[in-house]
């Protein structure tokens, strides 16, 4: 879905939200994909953690996009991701992420304890092992631990992306591209179709000058010395692979809000610094589009399902978009500035027209 050489706002935008809506008329929960008993195994499930079921993850990362040193390379990644489960069966003694082993484990903690190192194994290149110091005996009971860890994130593989740092040395970014299995490239995580996280945090600390654009509502953005640290809360089922983040120093423009069934949804747009006051007049235009069109899609197939927290973009260094929920990626070279809506879409193998 991510590979287009023209690619209109609306798909970006309506991706989830129409599978959403489809999926809610035909009797199916939001939590569930379309048409899952197609897919294949290998579609839907990693075969990572298939004995818990993760409801939370709160992702803390710090992130420096100008730092050029050894130690801090310009896509170095320092972070912690917290993840509370639920136990699908008893006696459960291990517990399996998908997560890239270019990374270093530097702890793990659970239960106030960190893991012994022998706990600690990768048993293959992709999947991280955790023993735990004795089996969680029931079924439905409430866990969680947390992964301490730093690395560089690999490079771009052919039309696999994940973690990538772009830009000029006045306009250095970062940002992430997921889809299709690059979640585990930058971050420990379940990478499941069937069994998507519940809610999120997720906490990024940048130098003052930057910005940051992740899924979700911001809750605070406060600055600490040199640094400025963003909280954003997503409270809406997520899979792994839209968990989203940009930094840069972008430039923020509010749109004011969309009335969706009684709910004001704010609108803000992260666009990249140097362009024409023409250029970012020409862009606004054509994205404010979109708000027209959240408003007809609403009406004609329910709500839009963010609607607690927020409708935008932000600007990215691929020549594509990516529909990540609530706040999608595009690149403003493909941006069209004519009609937004194509005559039908097809979604994730539904055609909607």
């Amino acid at each position: 879905m991510k590979h287009f050489s023209r690619l209109c706002i609306a798909v970006i935008s309506f991706t989830a939200f129409v599978s959403y809506t489809v999926n809610a008329q035909s009797g199916r929960l939001y939590h569930h994909t379309p048409d899952i008993q197609k897919m294949t195994a290998a579609q839907r499930i990693s075969g990572q953690g298939s004995n818990i079921d993760v409801v939370y993850h709160r992702c803390t990362w710090r992130i420096h996009p100008d730092s050029p040193s050894t130690a801090s390379p310009a896509k170095y990644l320092r972070g912690n991701v917290t993840t509370r489960f639920v136990t699908k069966q008893d006696n459960v003694t291990q517990v399996t992420f998908d997560f890239n082993n270019v990374h270093t484990i530097d702890s793990v903690k659970y239960h106030g304890a960190k893991l012994p190192g022998t706990s600690i194994v990768w048993s293959t290149s992709k999947i991280l092992q955790l023993t735990f110091p004795a089996a969680i005996a029931t079924t439905g009971t409430v866990d969680s631990l947390t992964i301490f860890y730093k690395g560089t994130p690999p490079a771009v593989s052919g039309q696999a992306l994940g973690y990538q740092r772009g830009g000029t040395s006045t306009n250095n970014y970062v940002y992430t591209l997921s889809e299709s299995y690059e979640d585990r490239d930058w971050w420990p995580c379940k990478h499941d179709m069937t069994d998507k996280i519940d809610s999120m945090d997720i906490i990024v600390s940048v130098p003052s000058a930057f910005w940051v654009a992740a899924n979700g509502k911001m809750t605070d953005s406060s600055t600490s010395g040199t640094s400025r640290i963003f909280r954003f809360s997503h409270r809406y089922p997520i899979a792994s692979y839209l968990v989203s983040l940009g930094v840069a120093k972008y430039n923020r423009y509010h749109r004011g809000t969309v009335n969706i069934g009684g709910t004001n949804v704010p609108v803000v747009y992260n666009l990249f610094p140097g362009k024409t006051t023409n250029t970012y007049n020409t862009i606004l235009a054509a994205m404010d589009k979109s708000k027209l069109e959240l408003v007809q899609f609403s009406n004609k197939y329910g709500d839009y399902p963010f609607k607690n927290e927020k409708h935008g973009y932000y600007e990215f260094g691929f020549g594509g978009g990516m529909e990540h929920q609530t706040f999608p990626e595009w690149a403003v070279a493909v941006l069209p500035v004519g009609p937004l809506l194509p005559m039908s879409w097809h979604i994730n193998g539904l055609a909607i027209k």
